[in-house]
């Protein structure tokens, strides 16, 4: 999974673990939608958008996506996804 910081797998759940394995396969194979899916999942296990943590994954997920050069609609999708956790948060600053 795309993190800004090291993750010890040790202490990750095994929903944890699957979610970043489906996300390597979707960067892998570059199936996008898949990818989208698998960083809402591992983002919903931390908790709801309305968590630093959570909306950490999304973000660094909507990155990756970039990266990968995905089209458009799947880096919008987790940047709305991101924004509804930003707005939760009340961090308007971070919408910018």
């Amino acid at each position: 999974m795309s993190r800004s910081k090291a993750i010890n797998r040790d202490e990750l759940t095994d929903a944890q673990i699957d979610s970043q394995e489906a996300q390597a396969a979707a960067a892998e194979s570059r199936d996008f939608y898949a990818y989208s899916h698998a960083t809402l999942w591992a983002s919903n296990l931390i908790d709801g958008p309305a968590s630093r943590p959570a909306n950490d994954v999304v973000r660094c997920g909507r990155e990756t996506l970039i990266s990968l050069g995905a089209p458009h609609t799947y880096v919008s999708w987790l940047a709305a996804y991101e924004a509804i956790g930003l707005l939760t948060l009340g961090d308007l600053a971070g919408l910018r």
